[in-house]
This record gives C-alpha cells, sequence and structure tokens, in this order.
C-alpha cells in the first residue's frame, strides 16, 4: 500500500486518491480512443464523446458518494459538492453518470452508442480495475475486518507527493475505522487485518472484461444486438458490487432488512439489465 497526500507547498490534499483517479480515467480514455480509431469510428466525435464522459463520470460519482454516503453532507452544505480536491467520488457512480453522459452525446451527435460501448467496454473496466488499485494503495473502499490469510493491515500514515517523506500528522481511512471499532489502540501503526474489498473487485472487473471480450465476438458472429454487451456489463457488474457490498465498512443507509439503498439500486439494475437481455434474445429467435 501507498497512501500520498499531494503537497503543492502552499496546500496539502491528504490521501489524495485524485491522482489515480486521473491515471485510470486518462488509460480508460487512451485504450478507448485506440480502438475507436482501429474500427474506423469518427475520432472527431469520439473525442468529444469523451469529453461528455468524463463530465458525466465526475458528476456522477460525486453525486453517489454524496447520495449513499454522505447524504448529511449533501443537505446541509450541498455547495461541498463541487470541491472535488477534498476527494469523494464513488466508481459506481461514475461509471453510471459517464454512460448516462455519453448516451445523451450520442442521441444529440447521432453517434453510435450502443456499438461503440460494446466496443470499449472492456477498456472500461479495465480502468476500473486501474482505479480499485488507486484504492487500494490509498487505502480507500477498505472492507471489513477479516480472519482470512489474505486479510491486510493498512499503514496507518501516509507520504507526501513529491518529497516522499512520512506525514504523521492525519491517520488513513483504514486506521481511523480499525480505531472507532476498538480493533487497535492509539499507538499502533497499522490497521487491523482487513478484507482488500478493492483487490476482490479488481479481479471480478478482470474476469467481467474478458467475459464481454467473448460476449463482442460472439455477438458479432451471431448478428445479435450490442446491446446486449451493455446488459452484460451493468448487470453482472452492479451484480457482484451487490454482494461485495455486505463486507464493505464504509456501508451506510442499510435498512431494516439489513441491505442499504445502495444495494437496492445495484440490484434493481441486475435484474432489469437480465430481463432486458431476455426480452432481445426471444425478439431474435422470434425474428429468425
Amino acid at each position: 500500500m501507498f497512501p500520498i497526500h499531494l503537497n503543492l507547498g502552499f496546500v496539502e490534499f491528504h490521501f489524495y486518491e485524485g491522482i489515480y483517479f486521473l491515471i485510470s480515467i486518462l488509460t480508460g480514455i487512451l485504450l478507448s480512443r485506440r480502438i475507436a480509431k482501429k474500427n474506423e469510428i469518427n475520432l472527431d466525435k469520439f473525442d468529444t464523446f469523451a469529453v461528455w464522459v468524463i463530465l458525466g463520470a465526475i458528476i456522477g460519482g460525486r453525486l453517489s458518494n454524496f447520495i449513499f454516503w454522505n447524504t448529511e453532507q449533501l443537505l446541509t452544505q450541498p455547495w461541498t459538492i463541487f470541491f472535488v480536491w477534498q476527494g469523494g467520488i464513488s466508481i459506481t457512480g461514475g461509471v453510471g453518470g459517464g454512460i448516462l453522459a455519453g448516451w445523451i452525446y450520442s442521441r444529440i451527435a447521432d453517434f453510435p452508442f450502443w456499438q461503440l460501448f460494446a466496443m470499449v467496454s472492456p477498456a472500461v473496466l479495465l480502468s476500473q480495475a486501474i482505479g480499485r488499485i488507486g484504492c487500494f494503495l490509498n487505502g480507500d473502499a477498505h472492507g471489513i475486518a477479516s480472519s482470512l490469510p489474505w486479510a491486510v493491515k493498512f499503514p496507518r500514515y501516509g507520504r507526501s507527493f513529491p518529497s516522499f517523506k512520512l506525514d504523521k500528522s492525519v491517520s488513513s481511512f483504514p486506521w481511523n475505522w480499525s480505531y472507532e471499532q476498538n480493533l487497535v489502540t492509539r499507538n499502533t501503526t497499522l490497521s487491523a487485518a482487513l478484507h482488500p474489498t478493492q483487490v476482490y473487485e479488481l479481479l471480478l472487473d478482470l474476469l467481467l472484461m474478458g467475459f464481454v471480450i467473448f460476449l463482442y465476438r460472439l455477438v458479432k458472429v451471431k448478428n445479435l444486438s450490442y446491446k446486449l454487451i451493455f446488459f452484460a456489463h451493468i448487470g453482472i457488474y452492479s451484480f457482484y458490487r451487490f454482494f461485495l457490498e455486505f463486507i464493505r465498512a464504509d456501508r451506510s443507509g442499510v435498512t431494516s432488512l439489513g441491505v442499504s439503498y445502495m444495494q437496492f439500486t445495484l440490484f434493481g439494475i441486475f435484474l432489469l439489465s437480465v430481463a432486458l437481455s431476455i426480452v432481445l434474445l426471444v425478439k431474435k429467435t422470434k425474428a429468425a
């Protein structure tokens, strides 16, 4: 793990996840652009499409973070949603916001959204996986305490960038959570052993990426709808995120049923994706 603080001299951002977020976005956009060029997609339109997606991802990520994890702050200090330098961007919300913004632009510019999404879906999932590497290094989105052999103890302190000096003024999220749960004492420098939920999601993203690549080839051979890839991407992702939420330490908004509002949303997206996929396949069968 390598949590970092961005020190600009006049101000310092502690546990700055924006660096990792930027790396994941740039990787996804550059790889998607290469795929678009290979498939003879209009690059001028793609570049504008990419700008819409990035803006949508940032807005969606911020809104999701506030709605599901910081509702009180959103209601009492709504202006802080614009303070992106303070961190707090949900990958789930970012994916949703980026998809919605891309779809809107595609409708306006007569751009082949479903085909393009099908082509760049693996790049999007790779970008998500890279983002989770950043979360792991920074200690964000960690899991609850675990006795499993692969459970991870996260460092309490981070290092300032670019000096890389250890900064003991602020404690990390995993350590703070462990201390609040009485799992560690004040003089410790490591958190309790926690589920590395970031790594779990990273591996699942890569598995889904492999499946999407396989499905894309199948869609091409069988002349199926590109929408199937879209529904597979968001449906399967929502499915495993639903279960991962049970072991996330930052789970909030839990109802009397033991399921959070975020999980209700994720499971609803999964069911809708399955239903619409079945409709597409039935229509294809009848047409044949």
